[in-house]
Formats: C-alpha cells, structure tokens, sequence
C-alpha cells in the first residue's frame, strides 16, 4: 500500500525549523538556570521557563515522527500553537513588566548586603531586555513552525486524496473493462 509524502521542500524547512527550535530549548534552559542561580528560589517564574525549555525540546524531538500522519501531525500542530500562546504571553509580561520582575526577583533573593541586592539588581536590569527578546523570537520560531508544518500537512493531505483518486479511477477503468468482457 502506497503512504503518500508531502512536499520535500515544506518538509526540509520544517526539520531544519525544529533543529533550530531544539538549540533555542536548549538556551531557554540556560535562561531558566540562569534565572535559577540568580534569584536563588525555585518558584513558579522559574519552573515556567524549565517547563517551556522541555516542552520545546520534547516537541522538536517528536517532530521527527510526522512524515507521514496527517493525524498526529495535526496534534503535534496544536501543541506547538498552544506552546506559541504560552511563550508570547510570557515575552509580553516580562517586555510590559520589567521593572516589577525585577523588583520581583531582588525582594525574592538571599542576598544578605546592600552591595549584593545592587548587584543583582543591575545584573538584571542589563539582562531582562535580551532575554524577553530571545524569548520572543523563540515564539516567532514556534509560529514559523506552526505554519510550515500546516503547509506540510496541507501537502500531505492532498498527496494522500491523489493516490486514493487514482486508486479509484484505477479499479473504474478494471470494473468497465470487466462488464464488456
């Protein structure tokens, strides 16, 4: 039995657009770590950064499985656009709220010294921009993602409807061959 493939080319881009989105897991778990060490707490700031740096590189991992589901390639569609909603709306509070995370972060951390709590704060400030921008083009990645997998999807979709017509037309012609005979 024939198993239709999409389009080549959407299907390169869209593994290539995941090897990325792994190397971005990966430095949102840097990020996460980094938040970790700084603030010296594990709460709820810094576990959603841990579970967005596994979910990323969980599902670009997975992304190897879609060749040839229409099915779980749409599921694996949903969970990357729910994962988009989630890092945009993470990028926008700490883009919109910056000073009140780092307030945040400076009243929740064990520095003792007036010095330490100033240096915290300044290694903050410095570093909250780059990283609200990492983390939004880390959700322009996932949409990239989403898109080029739906076009995929698309693609397959329509390859599988071909091979089912020409199955189709196929045993047409065989069933008017037989009845003249």
């Amino acid at each position: 039995m024939d198993r239709a493939t999409g389009n080549w080319l959407i299907f390169f881009m869209f593994k290539i657009l995941n090897c990325c989105l792994f190397v971005v897991g990966v430095g949102v778990f840097a990020i996460s770590i980094w938040l970790f060490a700084l603030t010296k707490h594990f709460n709820m700031f810094n576990c959603s950064f841990i579970l967005i740096a596994i979910a990323i590189c969980c599902l670009s991992v997975w992304s190897w499985q879609m060749k040839k589901s229409p099915y779980t390639l749409c599921l694996y569609l949903v969970i990357v656009f729910s994962l988009f909603i989630v890092e945009f709306l993470l990028t926008i509070a700490l883009l919109v709220n910056r000073a009140d995370i780092v307030d945040w972060a400076v009243s929740n951390s064990d520095e003792d010294t007036q010095d330490g709590i100033q240096e915290l704060e300044k290694l903050m400030n410095s570093n909250i921009k780059m990283t609200s921008y990492v983390l939004l083009g880390t959700s322009l990645l996932t949409l990239a993602i989403f898109q080029i997998g739906w076009w995929y999807r698309t693609t397959l979709i329509l390859r599988a409807m071909g091979i089912k017509y020409k199955r189709l037309s196929d045993m047409g012609s065989e069933l008017e061959l037989n009845s003249k005979f």
